[in-house]
């Protein structure tokens, strides 16, 4: 008997692919420019850790619209003591990196959450006070900080 596949719709380049599981989002030939876009901005962040994300995407070529795809996936946190910040999607509030800032995350449901897709590696962290940090990358494994 057969695994069942999915037939899904790239997120980026819009095509149609088979979806084995490995990433729902991503079609291979994009999931491989997305890793190679993301080392990019990791290398410029490791030389370059005040850069804000319109001088990531002007000097990496990765656009903001990426830059911010890796900041609500936990993959990028904004510095402590940047004015600009990303926000919440249930509340608003501001939060340094993923979709949801922890209070909103506490009170969604498990089926909730089952039904945004979203894991722990995607609840941002509130900004506390002003203090002088750098934008950095996260090298996390799924569900750990």
């Amino acid at each position: 008997m057969l695994d069942k596949v999915d037939i899904t719709k790239c997120k980026r380049c819009r095509k149609w692919f088979k979806n084995y599981g490995y990433n729902p989002i991503l079609c291979p030939s994009c999931m491989s420019l997305d890793s190679s876009d993301f080392d990019k901005v990791r290398l410029y962040l490791y030389e370059n850790a005040t850069a804000t994300a319109t001088e990531l995407s002007e000097n990496t070529g990765v656009s903001v619209a990426q830059i911010e795809g890796y900041l609500k996936n936990g993959r990028l946190e904004i510095p402590k003591n940047s004015p600009i910040f990303i926000k919440c999607e249930r509340c608003r509030t501001d939060i340094r990196s993923g979709r949801f800032c922890s209070d909103c995350s506490v009170s969604l449901s498990n089926a909730m959450r089952m039904e945004l897709n979203f894991d722990e590696s995607q609840i941002g962290e509130k900004p506390k006070k002003k203090v002088k940090d750098k934008m950095h990358y996260l090298n996390i494994e799924k569900g750990k900080r």
